[in-house]
């Protein structure tokens, strides 16, 4: 039964301070655990694994690691034991472990180097990989070779509404990707590209949004976005592994307007 998800809530919103984010990662945590004891409860299983990808980040993220609202084994047993289904055997397994259904037994695997750990045990491990080169750092464009950013974001644009069209999908939000030049990829225009998602213009005209509509502004790197929009890789993963920063106003989530990013690129 999963109990968590990844994503770059709320750590790579920059709108928030830390003790901001501190709270926001603790409300998204303790309302996954208590889905993952309600639902158990309506199923009712002999046996319930909790599942979720522990994870941390690295490289010049790694901080980010301290908001990361996947729950610890700890936590996960102590909500259990509040909420959880008295029918139901409780089996937080590790990489490797074997669950004997018929005994409810868990034979451990004891090459799982991590079968226990708090929140200060995961951030410090992460804080071990600070040093480490991101890829897409190492993505270099030689000098003397200029990105058009400015027909290469209107052409991603243009495939965006095309799939907007396809499925119907035109919410009333601006967007602004804003680009950071990185030692690799340089930039030769304009470093931001602003629209309106239920517009079909490629470029529409910055005075004609932000300004108190609803909005959500992306700020990547060049290396990243270059990847993006040549498909190297893909915004939902880019959004789960905190490569992108993101602040929106209303601060409210808008599912779809982050899925159809995953339709900006050539």
């Amino acid at each position: 039964m999963p109990y968590s998800g990844a994503s770059f809530f709320p750590h790579a919103f920059t709108a928030y301070d830390n003790d901001e984010k501190e709270t926001l990662k603790k409300s998204v945590k303790n309302r996954r655990l208590e889905g993952f004891c309600d639902i158990t409860s309506i199923l009712q299983p002999d046996h319930v694994i909790p599942a979720a990808g522990s994870y941390v980040m690295g490289g010049r993220i790694a901080e980010y690691s301290q908001h990361l609202h996947g729950a610890t084994p700890k936590e996960l047993a102590d909500v259990w034991k509040v909420h959880g289904c008295s029918s139901t055997q409780l089996c937080v397994m590790s990489t490797g472990d074997v669950l004997d259904t018929v005994a409810g037994k868990i034979t451990p695997n004891n090459d799982s180097s991590y079968r226990d750990f708090s929140e200060a045990d995961r951030t410090a491990y992460a804080l071990t990989l600070q040093d480490r080169t991101l890829p897409q750092d190492e993505l270099v464009i030689p000098d003397g070779f200029p990105l058009p950013w400015k027909r290469l974001m209107e052409k991603a644009r243009r495939n965006q509404w095309t799939m907007q069209e396809r499925l119907g999908l035109h919410p009333e939000v601006d967007v602004e990707i804003k680009i950071l030049e990185t030692a690799g990829v340089k930039l030769s225009e304009d470093d931001a590209f602003i629209y309106r998602y239920s517009l079909d213009t490629p470029k529409a005209n910055p005075k004609a949004c932000l300004n108190g509509r609803p909005n959500v502004r992306f700020q990547l790197d060049a290396s990243m976005a270059l990847m993006v929009l040549l498909n190297a890789a893909v915004w939902n993963n880019v959004e789960i592994a905190a490569l992108v920063e993101c602040e929106r106003t209303p601060d409210v989530h808008n599912p779809t307007v982050h899925s159809l990013m995953s339709f900006f690129t050539l």
